[in-house]
């Protein structure tokens, strides 16, 4: 939201939110709780159900508001209905989203309609790191798609090799013992909350408040199934 809004200067969103999912509704509140401090007027916040087939009445709510932004903070299939739905109709403003944007499944079904789409990741497929180039090449290596060809890793399965190397590096340099449970666990947080080491993610550690401490990566959809980089924000 903060780099599409000095980018662009949008004032006023809608935002698009599935009342029972937990993901979705803690993203809202998200939401509602910053669009204030980056300008945007927030016209409505538009509830729906998860399960849902037919989202098109919401999404013509939102459409009739002319918003700059439509926020969408649902995870699965979605982002790409309300995408092309609010094209459908005409809408030509921006989505923005989270993490249920980041994945090539998403970015696929939406198609056309999501290109430009914009969500902040904790990885890019395209950047420089040497860790990521390895692990990139690696992964194709293993896994395949349906078709033989080599299959692209998304950002959840760079989150999920970084955390093992995270945990790894802990473990070595905490001296375990694999006598002592409760010392080790000790140990092991210990050596975690000093962990600085190279990762598919970029350089990574933690704050002295345990947050993550990394690049993150807003990127937009590209159209075409893939994403674009738009900016890198150095951690």
């Amino acid at each position: 939201m903060q780099s599409y809004a000095a980018d662009a200067h949008p004032a006023t969103g809608v935002l698009l939110v599935a009342q029972d999912d937990k993901f979705s509704s803690d993203g809202g509140k998200i939401v509602q709780k910053t669009v204030d401090q980056y300008g945007i007027k927030l016209l409505k916040t538009i509830p729906f159900n998860k399960a849902e087939a037919d989202l098109s009445p919401y999404v013509t709510q939102a459409v009739a508001l002319k918003p700059d932004v439509i926020f969408i903070t649902s995870l699965g299939g979605i982002p790409a209905k309300i995408m092309t739905e609010a094209r459908k109709q005409g809408w030509q403003g921006q989505f923005l989203g989270g993490n249920g944007f980041n994945t090539a499944t998403v970015s696929k079904q939406a198609g056309a309609a999501g290109k430009g789409a914009r969500s902040a990741s904790a990885w890019y497929i395209g950047n420089s790191f040497a860790s990521n180039s390895d692990f990139v090449t690696a992964y194709k290596a293993k896994y395949t798609n349906a078709d033989g060809t080599p299959k692209n890793p998304d950002q959840f399965a760079a989150q999920g090799y970084t955390a093992i190397k995270v945990i790894a590096d802990a473990a070595k340099r905490a001296n375990l013992t694999f006598s002592d449970l409760p010392g080790d666990r000790d140990k092991l947080r210990a050596a975690m909350e000093t962990v600085n080491i190279q990762t598919p993610l970029g350089p990574f550690q933690f704050t002295s408040n345990h947050d993550v401490k990394q690049t993150v990566w807003v990127i937009q959809m590209d159209g075409n199934g893939g994403f674009t980089l738009v900016h890198q924000i150095n951690g």
